[in-house]
């Protein structure tokens, strides 16, 4: 199944196309993680993935970043009404520099907070409240092997167009772990915000042995870039992997579709 097929069955019967992406990711990391595991969890706003991946890995650590004050302590109050203590939390935006920088903050749709302002959706039938803020930024890079001491299975980034510069900031992670990454990113419109070419994008997953593919399980191909409608969220995969990981992925796929009454239109 294509994103294109995936619209359209989607677009017909009404069904929420973000709740599937996430359920996907979720369903994901329920299968496929084991107790133990470590986790990083990029833009974590109030705990959506962060309560229930921490649940599965423990005792297993998540590293939580969330630099909105307010999210934070939505998040620091779930974990603790959920009784979660192998949590982490890190009030620091994901970078490729550390150091402080202003931040939009969305003050009434905290969730479209970034370090750059953002096209906000057309859908949002209130006008949007945007403050700039001052947050500390991190390269993951900096982090490993002080403030973070695990080994890192997966990682999850949702940070409204800052993914690819959180993973610029990440090389030696990625190098180092080989984590499966799960990130939302919107590829055209965050290249232009945040100032890189598709070239630069492709490359650096090349050259760091990882393999981008959508949410279906799809290798993205250069024609994707601009195409409309398009998946909005992606994997990237360890390239040495990349067989039993689709597998997986489009096993999850078939899976997730069903219990939302949708039929996977491909095998594969």
């Amino acid at each position: 199944m294509d994103y294109q097929q995936f619209h359209a069955l989607c677009g017909g019967q009404g069904q929420p196309l973000g709740r599937i992406f996430e359920t996907m990711i979720q369903a994901w990391y329920t299968s496929e993680l084991g107790s133990r595991s470590s986790v990083i969890d990029g833009g974590a706003f109030r705990g959506r993935h962060t309560a229930p991946v921490a649940r599965v890995i423990a005792p297993g650590t998540v590293h939580a970043f969330e630099p909105v004050p307010a999210s934070r302590e939505s998040l620091i109050n779930r974990l603790a009404e959920d009784g979660i203590d192998n949590v982490t939390v890190h009030p620091l935006a994901l970078a490729d520099f550390s150091g402080p920088s202003s931040f939009s903050y969305v003050v009434n749709a905290a969730g479209y907070s970034g370090l750059k302002p953002r096209a906000y959706p057309q859908t949002i039938e209130v006008a949007l409240n945007v403050e700039t803020i001052e947050v500390m930024c991190t390269r993951l890079d900096d982090l490993i092997g002080t403030a973070i001491p695990d080994h890192i299975d997966f990682m999850k980034l949702d940070l409204e167009g800052g993914e690819f510069d959180a993973l610029r900031g990440a090389g030696t992670v990625v190098d180092e772990n080989r984590p499966i990454i799960a990130f939302e990113n919107g590829l055209a419109a965050p290249a232009e915000i945040y100032g890189y070419s598709s070239q630069e994008f492709l490359t650096w997953f090349e050259e760091h042995g990882m393999t981008l593919v959508d949410v279906f399980g799809n290798e993205l191909r250069d024609n994707m870039w601009d195409q409309e409608p398009k998946a909005f969220y992606f994997w990237a995969l360890p390239t040495e992997q990349l067989g039993p990981r689709t597998a997986a992925i489009r096993r999850i796929r078939r899976k997730v579709l069903e219990s939302f009454g949708l039929e996977d239109v491909t095998a594969s």
